[in-house]
């Protein structure tokens, strides 16, 4: 029997209920999306969710990470990182519908072009005979090898396999006013950095300016501060985050497979639970109701 579905079956078992009411009691569920790429799970999920807690939205969120304090039954906030257009095409509509409202944290960069996520360009350009001389690899074991040296290599990684394969790889993006429907429709834009760095191997001119950048972009086009931050690839440490506060932000959002407890120890490193829209049931089940996650760290992982 797997792991996922282990867990089901415990957090499923009567006897068990009150060990997983005590795991959730005064813990927020943020949910960290990518994409909606199942429609109809993803909808399935966010019911699961309405069923046990309250939806909150980012400035609900927000308001209870100030006082220190929830009120109500258990809450959960959905969130959504880079910007994928499915956001708007298919989770905005569906979370309209059930009265939810969400957060979408956007690489400020792309809106309104057509250049792809860079993770999608070295996979594609990667498999298509690119090759780079900064890391060995190919498609997302590649990927995986560039978020871990120095961005400036990182790029120069790019630019070479740009060079050794030279095919078209681009991508519609969100555009300014898509960020306005998704506001319209409760889903709040938030800020994913300019160019989705792993700030954590930028230098200290290059976080501030990757911050700097995106939040004034978003003020600008959205007509309101922008004052939350989803770290790209959940990188932070504590340079990154006291920098992020400099720039500018109130909240700055990880991807640590954490629910969040009230009141947080520090508001720039906020805890999120990583999910998605193709997850089976039971395996989404152990990630929100925090066993899966509790199982996670126990073994040592990040």
């Amino acid at each position: 029997m797997g792991l996922d579905v282990g867990l089901a079956r415990l957090i499923e078992n009567p006897a068990t209920a009150g060990v997983g009411a005590r795991l959730v009691r005064q813990r927020t569920v943020v949910c960290a999306y990518h994409g909606v790429d199942d429609p109809a799970r993803f909808e399935s999920q966010i019911r699961s969710l309405l069923r046990r807690r309250r939806p909150l939205s980012g400035a609900e969120f927000a308001d209870c990470v100030r006082s220190g304090r929830t009120s109500g039954p258990p809450s959960f906030l959905v969130t959504f990182d880079d910007g994928h257009r499915s956001v708007l095409e298919q989770g905005a509509p569906i979370l309209q519908r059930l009265g939810v409202p969400g957060v979408v944290f956007v690489v400020a960069g792309l809106i309104g072009t057509e250049d792809p996520f860079w993770w999608d360009e070295v996979d594609r350009r990667s498999r298509a005979g690119g090759r780079t001389g900064v890391a060995a690899g190919e498609g997302l074991d590649l990927v995986r090898a560039l978020k871990l040296v120095p961005d400036g290599d990182r790029r120069r990684a790019i630019d070479e396999l740009r060079a050794s394969a030279p095919i078209d790889v681009t991508e519609p993006q969100l555009t300014p006013d898509d960020l306005l429907r998704l506001e319209a429709a409760g889903v709040d834009v938030a800020s994913h950095s300019w160019s989705h760095p792993c700030l954590d191997r930028c230098s200290d001119a290059e976080i501030r300016s990757e911050l700097v950048r995106s939040r004034e972009f978003l003020e600008a086009r959205l007509g309101h501060p922008v004052r939350w931050l989803a770290y790209p690839n959940g990188n932070v440490d504590d340079r990154v985050a006291s920098i992020a506060s400099e720039s500018g932000y109130h909240l700055g959002f990880g991807f640590d497979h954490r629910l969040t407890r009230i009141p947080v120890a520090d508001p720039m490193r906020l805890s999120r639970v990583r999910v998605d829209s193709v997850a089976p049931n039971h395996r989404f089940e152990s990630v929100v109701t925090g066993v899966h996650p509790w199982v996670h760290h126990l073994r040592g992982r990040p």
